[in-house]
């Protein structure tokens, strides 16, 4: 089964970072958050390019609200656009550009988030080794803040990674991982993969 990314987040949170924002700034705000929402319903309908020119003009606003959380949820959305576009040295840059502002603004979530889109980019070049590592940087901050549903797609995605690396032994102790605790917290889907997954890699 293909790598499982997280699905987008449906809306920018505004977490002003000093004191009470300017009429203009809740404009930009007001603004960037239309943008954002039209954005994800051309996402949505495989409009990739459109989706992509309207987060960039949400990615003005944001920018000019000082915005930095919705700095980084945008730049995630655009790397995810530019990443079913197949162009995934593009995403890639996005998607540090996203890491940069989580670490700088400590949002643990958006920390996690960017790493496993980084990784998913690494896996679709079939940058196995350096997809295992940035998994492994997303899988201690998803435990940390108890993120399961992350967790589930973070374990399934390592498994992927060394079964590109033909460690069958390993990919399988990952999605035996990933099962168990799709299962313990009812995600189906999670669930159905890690099955499908482990029946392709015994096969292997």
């Amino acid at each position: 089964s293909p790598a499982q990314p997280l699905p987008l987040t449906d809306r920018v949170e505004f977490l002003p970072q000093t004191g009470p924002a300017t009429l203009a700034q809740a404009n930009d705000q007001a603004e960037a958050e239309r943008l954002y929402q039209q954005g994800l319903e051309q996402f949505n309908r495989s409009r990739f390019r459109e989706a992509i020119a309207t987060w960039e003009a949400a990615l003005e606003r944001l920018r000019a609200a000082g915005n930095r959380q919705g700095e980084g949820t945008t730049l995630n959305a655009l790397g995810f656009a530019y990443s079913n576009l197949s162009q995934y040295q593009r995403a890639i840059g996005l998607y540090q550009q996203a890491l940069t502002i989580a670490q700088e603004i400590v949002d643990r979530q958006g920390e996690a988030n960017a790493f496993l889109n980084l990784g998913l980019a690494y896996y679709n070049l079939r940058n196995y080794s350096q997809a295992i590592d940035s998994y492994q940087q997303s899988l201690p901050i998803a435990q940390e803040i108890g993120d399961h549903f992350l967790e589930v797609r973070v374990l399934s995605n390592l498994g992927l990674a060394y079964d590109g690396l033909g460690n069958y032994p390993q990919a399988i102790d990952f999605y035996q991982q990933s099962l168990m605790i799709a299962q313990e917290i009812v995600d189906r889907q999670g669930e159905a993969n890690a099955f499908l997954n482990l029946g392709l890699a015994y096969y292997n």
